[in-house]
């Protein structure tokens, strides 16, 4: 990027008028010249000013590259993303590096990497390997923390302890408007000695009831059905979920701060490699029991929660948006 910046950078693309696959627009050409000034080459056109088939691939390719809907339709969004300057791009980079640096020193081993900003995570093996997911990760107003630590155990069948501000904040209006909430969401309730109570024995309308919510194990279980976990003061996690259909959102800065990935079962084997008695029948048996089991990874593996929004897979360089607003200040 920095060679792209010494040759001139690229040409901005006039944004007047939303261009759609097949239309023909004087500000084809321009789009041309400048993804081939990134080093992407389109096939030349009968008509250059064309937005043809082998373009609207390409541009399909920068949308994913840059955490936008890839659907060949630039709008304000791609406009936005294809005009940022070279030189913010190469401070994207220069960003990423510095926050490895905060906490990437001695990874001599395997290691799993939160990409908060980015929605991704990684299981990187100390032979070059790579495994990834996508995640979802804390909102702007319920940001996941950036830190490092030890994934040390998981817990498969977990419960939920609804956190404080999560009840406040979203589960008392719900009960509020409906009854049967608690129920179907199969939450029990508990007073402050941690005894079960009726819901109807609290006063759901007082601003803060003195109450802790608990969700049994199952499929309705926000966690979903197994929890990766490092103890740390920020009650921070990995877990499976039971919204699946979030994972398809290009943005997926929508948690409350614990960290969802795509495929846990996937990634508890993984984890579990180094553990000879470990196996997909024992898993399954465990998911059957239905009862809350913790079993203890064969050694603890680093996790880093980091917040890039540049970094690179297998050759490619994707950027993201900045969706805690960090990236100036740094």
């Amino acid at each position: 990027y920095k060679a792209i910046r010494h040759a001139g950078g690229w040409p901005a693309v006039p944004t007047e008028t939303v261009l759609k696959p097949g239309m023909t627009d004087p500000a084809v050409p321009v789009l041309r010249a400048r993804l081939a000034a990134e080093g992407i080459q389109t096939p030349a056109s009968s008509d250059p000013a064309l937005y043809d088939d082998a373009l609207v691939a390409e541009v399909m390719n920068f949308q994913t590259r840059h955490a936008l809907e890839a659907d060949g339709v630039i709008g304000s969004r791609t406009f936005a993303s294809l005009n940022q300057p070279v030189t913010d791009r190469i401070n994207k980079l220069r960003l990423s590096l510095e926050r490895g640096r905060w906490i990437m020193r001695g990874l001599d081993s395997d290691f799993v990497l939160v990409n908060i900003a980015g929605a991704r995570t990684y299981l990187a093996r100390a032979d070059g390997t790579l495994w990834t997911t996508r995640s979802i990760t804390g909102s702007a107003y319920r940001k996941t923390p950036v830190f490092r630590d030890n994934i040390r155990y998981m817990e498969i069948n977990p419960t939920w302890t609804v956190p404080n501000s999560i009840f406040r904040k979203d589960k008392l209006s719900r009960i509020r408007k409906d009854a049967g909430y608690l129920e179907r969401g199969g939450f029990s309730v508990r007073n402050r000695n941690g005894e079960v109570i009726p819901a109807s024995s609290v006063n759901w309308n007082a601003d803060n009831p003195p109450v802790t919510l608990v969700q049994k194990p199952g499929p309705k279980n926000a966690l979903g059905l197994v929890k990766f976990m490092f103890p740390n003061k920020y009650a921070v996690y990995l877990h499976d979920t039971d919204n699946r259909a979030l994972f398809d959102r290009n943005e997926r800065n929508l948690s409350s701060g614990c960290v969802r990935i795509e495929y846990p079962f996937e990634f508890a084997s993984l984890l579990m490699e180094g553990d000879p008695e470990w196996n997909q029948s024992k898993l399954q048996a465990i998911l059957d029991s239905g009862q809350t089991t913790r079993v203890n990874l064969p050694e603890p593996i680093p996790v880093l929660l980091t917040y890039w929004t540049a970094w690179v897979e297998e050759g490619t360089v994707y950027f993201s948006e900045d969706p805690y607003e960090r990236d100036a200040a740094i």
